[in-house]
């Protein structure tokens, strides 16, 4: 028996119980479209495995040799099943090894690009998997100019799109943070904890700054994240003896609200794929200043020129005591830009179009 009903199928990367952020917030907040009557979500896991993510129907895949063989399974039963199925993937590798087209494919950082930036030796493979996207992916959605311009394959592509991120905080309520100090000026930071978002930078800095103050206080850094190198900079911190710096780790997307709307300044490094800078956006959701490396898609999104900063500790000092005292509505730049009603509206149309 089929359905006649409009199905959309994501092709993602981890189980959002598991791990929940980029991604996976890109693909939850797309679901919301008002095109499709009905959202998929397939992704590699531990185990083979059906369930509910909200209103989505997450299916999981177990990550073994099999995997791309039930995947091609699945989607026959899924279109045996249902008569109209619009596959919208995140997933390049997922993409290519399937047997039937992608209809659309989301470039959060064109893999060629982001390979070769990490010195990967095995780089060549994956331009490659670019180009063979070509002849499996009807269309081709970038989350900002820059993204794209790093494509192997921009010049080829016949359909490609460009909508920004969102912030999936928006109507969260959150919590504050209780253990805030009205006497530190604080500095929030949300990242993953590896090479190319510059962590280290932040480390720097807060030993540059333990004994220099704003506006007559201290400025402490906190820094949310998970990643390789977490364990390795805690390190570093312990062995430094600063007291001026916390690694936090994972939190629930309600403490990191709590941290967005209790600190004063937000601040995001990066050094290469940063595709498109989603810690700027919650931090102006909060209507907070946000300073960031002059690098990838960093100006591209920010409000201002003068809130980029060199990757260098002099640098950041400077932009942040020379952005103090400027008066932007960090808000209703969000609201005309990135706002769930703007981004969502693109989403329908983009939808519409392609379906």
């Amino acid at each position: 028996m089929s359905f006649d009903m409009k199905i959309i199928v994501y092709l993602g990367f981890n189980n959002p119980y598991v791990y929940k952020r980029g991604v996976e917030n890109v693909i939850y907040f797309q679901h919301l479209n008002g095109v499709f009557s009905k959202s998929l979500y397939v992704f590699f896991d531990e185990k083979d495995a059906v369930f509910r993510w909200d209103d989505i129907l997450c299916i999981s895949i177990k990550n073994d040799l099999l995997k791309y063989f039930k995947l091609n399974i699945l989607f026959f039963n899924l279109r045996r099943r249902y008569k109209s199925i619009f596959i919208h993937s995140h997933n390049i590798l997922m993409s290519i090894l399937l047997f039937y087209k992608t209809n659309l494919l989301t470039i959060h950082d064109a893999i060629y690009y982001q390979r070769r930036s990490n010195k990967d030796r095995k780089a060549f493979i994956f331009s490659i998997v670019e180009f063979l996207s070509l002849f499996k992916c009807k269309s081709f959605h970038f989350i900002s100019k820059y993204t794209l311009s790093k494509s192997l394959i921009r010049n080829l592509i016949t359909r490609k799109f460009i909508i920004y991120n969102t912030c999936t905080f928006e109507g969260l309520i959150g919590q504050m943070n209780e253990r805030r100090n009205v006497d530190e000026f604080k500095i929030f930071a949300v990242r993953g904890i590896q090479k190319r978002t510059r962590v280290d930078l932040l480390i720097d800095f807060a030993q540059y700054v333990h004994d220099k103050k704003i506006d007559g206080k201290d400025i402490h850094l906190y820094i949310v994240g998970k990643g390789p190198l977490l364990e390795q900079y805690k390190r570093r911190i312990e062995n430094l003896n600063l007291h001026n710096v916390s690694l936090l780790g994972y939190l629930s997307d309600s403490c990191v609200t709590g941290y967005y709307k209790s600190c004063d300044y937000v601040i995001m490094p990066c050094e290469y794929a940063e595709g498109f800078g989603l810690p700027i956006i919650e931090g102006y959701y909060y209507n907070k200043p946000v300073i960031a490396s002059n690098k990838c898609a960093v100006p591209e999104i920010i409000i201002d020129k003068s809130y980029l900063f060199e990757n260098n500790v002099e640098s950041i000092w400077e932009t942040l005591n020379r952005t103090l005292h400027l008066k932007f509505d960090f808000r209703s730049y969000y609201n005309e830009k990135f706002s769930h009603e703007v981004i969502l509206n693109e989403y329908d149309q983009l939808y519409q179009l392609l379906s």
